[in-house]
């Protein structure tokens, strides 16, 4: 895998106590270019913690002209806006140290520039705002931007009566989605002509680009989001039954109308799930049931490093904490 270039701007105090000796231990990244108004600074770090051909600079504008990954801004604070401003013109990830401005306008002119790069300001939060951003976050790793209508709003009501209005709030997708079609591929690997497969979707845009990608690519799927009427369920209990069906799509929040028929499939994804440790393994029981002799295999489509496998993590957790407490010892007291 190719090195990550990091351009170092500030080649003082902070750099050497912090920046620098961590940034040497990653193995995935290497420091191409120092900055520093003392030019000795500069040489001298690069000599230290550089590559072989480390350049080294006075002026940041002119080493921001290079093709760097990621700048770390490491200079005194009332320069920071200025030039994480200019590294994110050059097309810079930035990593700059704290604050980040020292003025409301300055860190305003900040947020600008990352909305012209890509990110938003539109995202909205209620009274849950914890719960609500792990969910905004989530449709973003699905492909869809969470943005507020500012002309439309709903009115709120907590848990002790109490009334808000705030905008609605719309969806939309992403020039992009990784994440289909990574599932796309994975379902090609299993081979679904030949093995049904249950996939797991708790976001309702998310449910909805799976069914969409599936029709798509021609493959015969059922969807059960919690919507569906009582036929609608018989319909799907059959397809899935004869074979007409190749995937299951299904809500792990809704899919609670017996579901028998998934004990038939030998693979399980999880492309989105949230919370939920009961949910997480009511999931795994669906194709567990029957006493099936065949193995069974489960996946994860998730978006590395992101509020998805912090997620995954936790469920895992839950998981092994009910697999720790559910043995013979927890049922055995003394009198």
């Amino acid at each position: 895998m190719e090195k990550l270039k990091i351009g170092i701007i500030g080649c003082g105090g902070i750099a050497h106590r912090k920046h620098l000796p961590a940034l040497a231990k990653l193995p995935e990244v290497e420091m191409v270019a120092f900055c520093d108004i003392i030019p000795e600074r500069a040489v001298a770090a690069a000599g230290e913690y550089g590559v072989k051909d480390a350049k080294t600079f006075a002026c940041y504008r002119e080493m921001l002209a290079l093709p760097l990954d990621v700048v770390h801004v490491l200079t005194p604070n009332s320069s920071h806006a200025e030039i994480t401003i200019a590294a994110l013109e050059a097309g810079a990830h930035v990593m700059c140290e704290k604050p980040m401005a020292i003025s409301s306008e300055e860190g305003r002119r900040i947020a600008n520039e990352l909305i012209k790069v890509g990110f938003t300001d539109k995202i909205t939060l209620g009274k849950q705002p914890a719960l609500e951003l792990m969910h905004r976050l989530q449709d973003v790793c699905n492909g869809f931007e969470p943005c507020r209508d500012e002309e439309n709003y709903e009115v709120v009501e907590d848990e002790e009566g109490n009334k808000e209005a705030r905008p609605k709030v719309y969806y939309v997708p992403l020039k992009e989605n990784p994440k289909l079609d990574v599932l796309a591929e994975l379902l090609a690997e299993i081979d679904v002509d030949n093995n049904q497969t249950v996939v797991w979707v708790s976001r309702r845009n998310a449910f909805a680009s799976v069914v969409e990608r599936l029709n798509s690519l021609g493959i015969p799927c059922v969807s059960y989001s919690g919507d569906q009427t009582d036929d609608e369920k018989k319909e799907a209990d059959r397809q899935m039954r004869c074979g007409e069906a190749r995937v299951f799509v299904g809500n792990p929040a809704a899919a609670a109308f017996g579901l028998n028929f998934l004990a038939n499939c030998n693979y399980m994804i999880y492309y989105c799930m949230d919370g939920s440790v009961e949910r997480f393994v009511q999931a795994q029981h669906r194709i567990l049931r029957g006493q099936s002799k065949n193995p069974k295999f489960a996946y994860v489509v998730a978006i590395e490093g992101s509020v998805e496998e912090k997620n995954m993590r936790s469920l895992n957790a839950g998981l092994e904490l009910l697999s720790a407490s559910n043995t013979k010892e927890v049922f055995e007291f003394t009198a």
